[in-house]
Order: structure tokens, then C-alpha cells, then sequence
């Protein structure tokens, strides 16, 4: 995928661009869900839940099961929120995800690091088609 816009640049660790690639090589089950991950997946999307900046002001450091069910239950901040459906939503595209929602809702600190999140995706995306060939 060629850059259409020069989104703002964020450093992004070697183990978080690893894994992004894991989770983004992953081909799932019939039966799983966005829900029901791997142990290793669990990790990596725990991981990446706690990369954003609105996750870091969580004082507590709660597993992924408990940051599931704040989301059910409504606890978390919408930014939060919308954070959770965009991960959902990149490993299951058919989850729900309002990007005008969730642009209107983070402030500019995760507004900066979704689209830096999108350009990574792209760069993970083009080296597994250039690794197809």
C-alpha cells in the first residue's frame, strides 16, 4: 500500500512492530471471535491495548479479561472504548468500529497514535504481499 497521507510519526518499538506482525499474520479459526484469543495473542493484544495513551493514565494494571469486561460493563472511557472496537475491528473486520466517533472522541495524543497505527498496519501489510511473491 503506497503512503496516501504522511500521518505524523510516532518511534515504534521492534517488539511492538513484532507484534503487530503476529497478530496481523494470524489467520483465525472458524470458531474463534475477536474475543477468544491464543494465550500469545492475549499477550499481544493486552500489549497493544497498553500502548495507547489513553490506557496509560490506568492506575491499576488490569489483565486483558478485566479490560474485557470494563468494556462490557461500561467502566472504561469512551476513548477507551473506541480504542477496544479499533482492535476489534483490524482482527475482525466485521466488528463494529466508527472512525468518525472515534476521531471525535480521542484527544490528539491517540488521534496521532491511530494513525501511526495505521501506517504501521500498511508497512506490516506490503512486507507480507512483498513475502507472498
Amino acid at each position: 500500500m503506497g503512503k496516501v497521507l504522511q500521518f505524523p510519526r510516532r518511534n515504534v518499538s521492534d517488539s511492538l512492530r513484532t507484534v503487530m506482525c503476529e497478530m496481523q499474520s494470524h489467520k483465525p479459526s472458524p470458531i474463534e471471535t475477536p474475543w477468544v484469543l491464543s494465550e500469545s495473542e492475549d499477550a499481544a493484544f493486552l500489549h497493544l491495548i497498553r500502548e495507547w495513551p489513553c490506557f496509560l493514565s490506568i492506575e491499576e494494571d488490569p489483565d486483558l479479561h478485566e479490560i474485557f469486561e470494563q468494556y462490557y460493563e461500561d467502566r472504561l472511557t469512551m476513548s477507551q472504548d473506541c480504542v477496544l472496537e479499533f482492535l476489534f475491528h483490524m482482527r475482525e473486520p466485521d466488528s463494529f468500529f466508527d472512525i468518525g466517533n472515534a476521531l471525535y472522541t480521542w484527544d490528539e495524543e491517540d488521534r496521532n497514535y491511530f494513525f501511526s497505527s495505521l501506517s504501521l498496519q500498511a508497512e506490516i501489510i506490503d512486507q507480507i504481499k512483498r513475502e507472498e511473491c
